[in-house]
């Protein structure tokens, strides 16, 4: 049973890039050769999917303690201040922007950090 299950095993390990590359060029739309035709022609594979432009992209660490001190000084318990966007930050986020009427994403979009930075800048400027 153990050789039949790993000869099976051989096999359709050896057939894979037999598989992978059946599809024949009269399937693909003019134009277009099959190498990478699991991906959209301007699709770049490692990176993200979302749709996210550059202005999109994801937090540094700085931005993210900044945020969780803001969120805690508003009220709104992020956790560990880390820097990292764990599973309690994101709930404060959501929180804070449910509060400010904001989509609530549970993402530190530029949106959300300039209301962020605003609702904690009275504080920070009657201190002088």
């Amino acid at each position: 049973m153990r050789k039949t299950l790993m000869i099976g095993m051989i096999i359709a390990l050896a057939a894979m890039p037999l598989m992978a590359g059946a599809q024949s060029s009269t399937d693909m739309p003019e134009g277009r050769s099959s190498e990478g035709y699991l991906f959209p022609k301007d699709a770049h594979p490692n990176e993200p999917s979302s749709g996210a432009t550059s202005s999109q992209a994801m937090p540094d660490q700085d931005s993210i303690r900044q945020a969780q001190i803001a969120l805690r000084d508003a009220g709104f318990e992020p956790g560990r201040i880390d820097g990292m966007m764990g599973p309690k930050t994101q709930s404060a986020l959501r929180q804070f922007q449910a509060a400010q009427g904001l989509p609530q994403t549970g993402r530190l979009d530029a949106t959300t950090q300039k209301e962020l930075m605003a609702a904690q800048a009275p504080e920070s400027s009657g201190r002088r």
